[in-house]
C-alpha cells in the first residue's frame, strides 16, 4: 500500500468533489499528464494512442472530470492509495474505453498501474483517427439548431468551466447547465454517429 497523509487527501478529496479548481488542475498535471506522458507496457505512449484518436490532453482530463463528477464516480474512492494515483487509473481505463465505443482496434494487455483494481486494460493498435471535419460540421450544426447548447457544451467540454461559472455567465441555474450540456453532448454524438465521426 503507498503511504499517504489520510488527513491531507481527505481535505484534498472534499475540495474535488465541491469542484475546486485548482484541486482539479492538480489532477490533470498529477494524474492525465502524468498517464499520457508515460508508456503501455508494451511501449506504445499513451498520448500517441490519444493523439491518433483526435483526443489532447484537455479532452482526455474532460472525459475524466464527466466522469468523475458528472457520473458520480469519485464517491467511489476508498483511501485507499493517494487519490492522483487512483484517478491514473481511470484515466487510462476511459482513453481504452473512449477507443473501444469508437470501433478503434485492441489487443490485449494487463493493466501497468499500482491501483488498477487488477482489471485487465487492453492496448490499443493503430487504428482510424478521429474525423475532425465531421466534429466541426456537427458543431456548426448545433450552434445554428440552438446557440444556447452549443455554447453551453464549449465552456464545458473545451473550456472546463463549472456549471456555476457557466451559469454565472449566462445568467441561469447550474442545474439547467448541467441539463443543457447533457442534452448537447448527448446530440453531438448522435451527429457524429450520423457523420461517421468518433463521439468526443
Amino acid at each position: 500500500m503507498i503511504a499517504f497523509d489520510r488527513e491531507k487527501e481527505d481535505a484534498f478529496f472534499q475540495r474535488l468533489k465541491e469542484e475546486d479548481r485548482e484541486a482539479w488542475s492538480i489532477i490533470f498535471k498529477k494524474s492525465v499528464c502524468a498517464v499520457l506522458a508515460g508508456t503501455t507496457k508494451n511501449g506504445v505512449p499513451y498520448r500517441q494512442i490519444a493523439r491518433d484518436r483526435g483526443m489532447n490532453d484537455i479532452s482526455v482530463y474532460g472525459m475524466l472530470y464527466s466522469y468523475m463528477i458528472g457520473r458520480g464516480k469519485l464517491d467511489n474512492y476508498g483511501f485507499r492509495s493517494p487519490i492522483i494515483y487512483w484517478m491514473r487509473y481511470y484515466v487510462k481505463m476511459l482513453i481504452l474505453e473512449h477507443c473501444k465505443k469508437n470501433d478503434s482496434p485492441v489487443s490485449d494487455e494487463k493493466n501497468d498501474s499500482s491501483v488498477s483494481e487488477n482489471n485487465n486494460e487492453e492496448l490499443l493498435s493503430d487504428g482510424s483517427r478521429e474525423n475532425w471535419q465531421s466534429v466541426e460540421i456537427c458543431f456548426s450544426e448545433m450552434w445554428k439548431e440552438n446557440p444556447m447548447n452549443a455554447y453551453v457544451y464549449l465552456l464545458r467540454r473545451y473550456d472546463m468551466l463549472r456549471s456555476k461559472e457557466i451559469g454565472a455567465m449566462l445568467d441561469i441555474t447550474p442545474e439547467n447547465v448541467d441539463t443543457i450540456f447533457h442534452r448537447a453532448d448527448k446530440n453531438m454524438k448522435q451527429m457524429l454517429r450520423r457523420e461517421g465521426g468518433m463521439a468526443v
